[in-house]
């Protein structure tokens, strides 16, 4: 674990950063080798059925969540409304009030229904959020093809396993992959904030996430030590992360991966800021990573 610059100095940074956050942003460097399907390309292959968002292939699955991974909330709204998706959303938003999902992601919660159920090629995927287990059925011959762990490599399993027929299946090893990682701490003063790293067998979130529950008129952020934080999966180059990023509000969170593929390492060395309407600044530190 890499150790947290002082206070002294990272109050400083965070009093220069923040003033000026709407101009830095936040940036993520990647390989620009990376070619990938237009959303628009594969849109007409998701519909719904039954209730359940249902994607034709694992290839309009992966296209659309790549595609959609770097899209504001706001973005990923209106797209899952102007093709009659959100209908489905709405159903989970209901749902909860009363049971909220532990966690925190437009992308991903708008295409799970009411029931955290989606379809992808002829496989339905249903998610305990509450034993981190996934139920998988083959809607073609009507049966159960296994109850999977969030940290199992689900996708590839289905899809490219060849020996899925038999009881015993093979997979890479869990241990080469990042399993879920939180780092959650107390409310410090009017901040809340954590660090967390959520692979649900078909679906993986990193994200940064700082609130506050007695204005939403604060000034909220997150920032990055520069050059050192990163994620890396197994088939891409490393994504270098970097800047500040926040707005107004009572709660800001911060996608930094979204994706179906799993993380096999990653460094986050973030600070969380809040700044009243005196213009008190209060900072706070975290550190997570894998392996």
């Amino acid at each position: 674990m890499k150790k947290l610059f002082s206070v002294f100095t990272a109050v400083i940074i965070f009093a220069t950063i923040f003033t000026s956050c709407e101009k830095q942003g936040f940036e993520e460097t990647k390989s620009e080798n990376q070619k990938v399907l237009e959303l628009t390309d594969v849109l007409t292959d998701i519909k719904v059925e039954d209730g359940v968002l249902s994607f034709n292939s694992l290839n309009t699955y992966e296209t659309f969540i790549q595609n959609c991974s770097s899209m504001s909330d706001s973005e990923i709204l209106e797209i899952m409304s102007k093709y009659d998706f959100k209908s489905l959303f709405m159903k989970f938003k209901e749902k909860e009030k009363t049971n909220e999902l532990p966690i925190y992601d437009i992308l991903f919660t708008s295409i799970l229904n009411y029931e955290n159920k989606v379809k992808i090629g002829e496989y339905l995927f249903t998610l305990d959020f509450e034993k981190r287990s996934l139920i998988v059925k083959n809607i073609e011959k009507k049966d159960l093809v296994k109850n999977f762990g969030f940290d199992d490599n689900v996708l590839e399993v289905i899809f490219k396993n060849s020996e899925l027929q038999t009881t015993n299946y093979s997979c890479e090893s869990k241990t080469s992959y990042c399993g879920w990682n939180e780092r959650v701490p107390f409310i410090f003063g009017e901040m809340n904030y954590k660090i967390e790293y959520f692979p649900s067998g078909i679906y993986n979130v990193l994200y940064a996430r700082v609130s506050q529950g007695i204005s939403s008129n604060f000034e909220i952020g997150v920032y990055f030590k520069p050059n050192v934080c990163y994620w890396v999966n197994k088939d891409d180059n490393d994504y270098t992360i970097s800047g500040s990023k926040g707005g107004t509000g009572s709660w800001y969170s911060l996608n930094m991966y979204r994706s179906t593929k799993r993380l096999t390492g990653y460094l986050i060395d973030a600070g969380f800021k809040i700044k009243d309407a005196n213009g008190n600044i209060h900072v706070e530190f975290l550190t997570m990573n894998c392996p």
